[in-house]
């Protein structure tokens, strides 16, 4: 992300399927969780389909056991200087 006059302003970047890692953004209960996803679909400049990596047992909130890893996040977000569920942002925005 670039700083102009105050406001974070999102980077020259559109999201492509089997693009780079993402930075996706899940929440559960009130509380939000960082997880990094890979794009699968691209819907349109601003809105993607992607699979969050979880970390097992300790994302038992979201999903995850020791058989769940990943979890499937359709139509997300990216909504640069936003921190909610159901929103990305690119790693080094």
């Amino acid at each position: 992300m670039n700083i102009a006059d105050g406001k974070l302003q999102p980077a020259e970047r559109q999201a492509q399927a089997g693009d780079r890692i993402i930075a996706a953004i899940l929440g559960s209960d009130g509380t939000v969780y960082l997880r990094q996803a890979v794009v699968v679909r691209t819907w349109s400049d601003t809105c993607v389909n992607a699979i969050a990596f979880l970390d097992g047992s300790n994302d038992a909130a979201l999903g995850g056991s020791q058989t769940q890893h990943t979890k499937w996040l359709t139509s997300i977000i990216y909504e640069p200087g936003e921190i909610h569920p159901g929103t990305f942002y690119w790693p080094g925005d």
